[in-house]
């Protein structure tokens, strides 16, 4: 394979699992908020960035 298209390749495997591990985050958190923990004890694992980012799709989701 030459240089080019591996480099390619590489790119998007990096980009693609960035993402799958952004949405996975975003997931927990959605579970945590369902199960009732508080905005607190989110925050010990996760930023307020993500937690908004979770509430904002869940309210899209209803």
């Amino acid at each position: 394979m030459c240089k080019t298209v591996e480099n390619y390749a590489m790119d998007y495997a990096l980009d693609y699992a960035k993402t799958y591990a952004k949405k996975e985050r975003i997931d927990a958190i959605q579970n945590m908020l369902e199960l009732g923990l508080s905005k607190e004890q989110i925050l010990t694992k996760y930023s307020e960035e993500e937690i908004k980012m979770a509430e904002k799709d869940m309210l899209a989701q209803v």
